[in-house]
């Protein structure tokens, strides 16, 4: 068996990226060798005529129809992940199809369950991601995001359209408090939802940002930074609380933020900060690049929250 699943780890599936079909060629491949598969059907296999092989398979009563949908649930994932890569353009060369077989297996046993087209989008998005960087999602990732509902993924979509340097939720500045996320659907039972699924820490963080005379803190939301600069001639001490991401919401924020994106939000607070601090120069400007670990490198020097404020 052990040969014959090497075989079809090596083998490429037709309408499919080489890193994709491996996974998907191994992962259905070993579930259908526990079949006794004939000989013409493990040559389907290694063709990628899955449709085939599985009404092969359930015609002849080797699969259930439960299993089979499955399998088709798994598969639609994988077509989703690989029109992913195209559109992200996230293989410019060949990627190694070295991957982690049992992590893969986990994803099938939690992806192949799951019917919601949107919910399958984000799977999607995981398997994308993990098969051009291996690692990049714990199996408590995958556990976390596989009892998660409809609904409360739709509450992550609304935590990471207002996340803050892609990892924290805004609570408190002076005077500007949690009723600006509140504007924008992230109320305080969201919070404590997302606390009960292990993606937000509902514990209140407090910092201090210290800024001298002319220097200026920043905070990054859908591209844009947010700077607090000085304006004063004597250092000053900013306040502000936070609710933290987990390390599993961490995971998953740059999956489901590429669709939650809303700039506005950021706009919204620099306002409300301006207007409660007279110490403070507040600007808005476009990030132009990141480093390896994601801090801001460049930016645009044009001051966006001037034209919004007009």
């Amino acid at each position: 068996m052990e040969k014959l699943v090497n075989e079809v780890a090596k083998s490429t599936t037709s309408g499919l990226t080489s890193s994709i079909s491996t996974i998907v060629g191994t992962v259905l491949g070993t579930l259908f060798i526990r079949r006794n598969t004939r000989v013409e059907e493990f040559e389907k296999i290694k063709a990628g005529h899955y449709d085939s092989v599985l009404g092969e398979l359930l015609s002849s009563n080797k699969m259930t129809y439960y299993e089979l949908y499955k399998c088709k649930n798994f598969l639609h994932v994988a077509e989703l992940a690989d029109a992913m890569k195209e559109d992200f353009e996230k293989e410019q060369a060949e990627v190694s199809n070295d991957f982690d077989f049992d992590w893969f297996m986990r994803f099938f046993d939690a992806v192949s369950v799951i019917s919601d087209e949107e919910v399958q989008k984000l799977w999607a998005r995981i398997m994308s991601e993990e098969t051009t960087h291996k690692g990049s999602f714990s199996l408590r990732t995958l556990e976390t995001l596989r009892n998660l509902s409809r609904n409360e993924a739709v509450e992550f979509q609304k935590l990471a359209a207002i996340a803050l340097d892609r990892s924290m939720v805004f609570s408190q500045m002076g005077n500007v408090n949690q009723s600006i996320n509140e504007g924008f659907g992230f109320t305080n039972s969201s919070l404590r939802l997302m606390e009960e699924c292990g993606l937000l820490n509902g514990l209140v963080v407090k910092s201090d940002l210290e800024l001298d005379p002319g220097e200026s803190g920043g905070l990054e939301n859908s591209g844009n930074l947010l700077m607090l600069k000085n304006i004063t001639n004597k250092p000053l001490v900013l306040s502000y609380s936070a609710f933290n991401l987990t390390k599993v919401g961490n995971e998953l924020l740059p999956i489901v933020g590429r669709e939650s994106e809303n700039s506005i939000y950021l706009f919204e607070l620099g306002r409300a900060i301006q207007a409660d601090n007279t110490n403070l120069k507040v600007s808005i400007h476009a990030v132009n690049g990141f480093d390896s670990d994601l801090e801001i490198v460049t930016y645009d020097e044009a001051d966006l929250l001037e034209g919004y404020c007009e």
